[in-house]
């Protein structure tokens, strides 16, 4: 637990996420795959990129520094086969509707790389407003 304003936090980076709820990365299940045009978006996602952009590579050198030994062999399998360009919104699915469940009332801050990708969230059936 951090120091907050008003509340403690707890604060868990996506091996963290991996590793407490035994969620398995895929190259199918991170990638956006539904609403109208769910053919489209597979498809353009599954097209290899002819060059990385600037997430991709910063996320690549982050994962190249770092040592993962306190974290199981199902974790690290998933974090080498993560798609920073994908937006994992199963993995977002499977850690927040839990927290929603079980936990007591709180706030859940999810950072997302751009105002598309929160929309994109936001209409994603379990988060829609009814």
């Amino acid at each position: 637990m951090g120091e907050g304003f008003t509340y403690p936090v707890r604060t868990n980076f996506l091996e963290d996420v991996l590793e407490m709820t035994g969620h398995k990365l895929t190259s199918f299940n991170q990638m956006d795959d539904y609403g109208q045009d769910k053919v489209w978006k597979t498809q353009r996602q599954l097209t290899p990129c002819k060059r990385k952009n600037q997430i991709t590579a910063l996320v690549e050198d982050a994962l190249n520094k770092s040592s993962f030994e306190n974290y199981s062999s199902k974790a690290c399998d998933s974090l080498a086969c993560w798609m920073p360009d994908c937006i994992g919104f199963n993995l977002i699915e499977g850690v927040l509707c839990p927290i929603c469940r079980k936990e007591r009332p709180s706030a859940v801050l999810v950072f997302m790389t751009g105002w598309e990708d929160v929309s994109s969230l936001k209409a994603h059936p379990p988060f829609r407003r009814p």
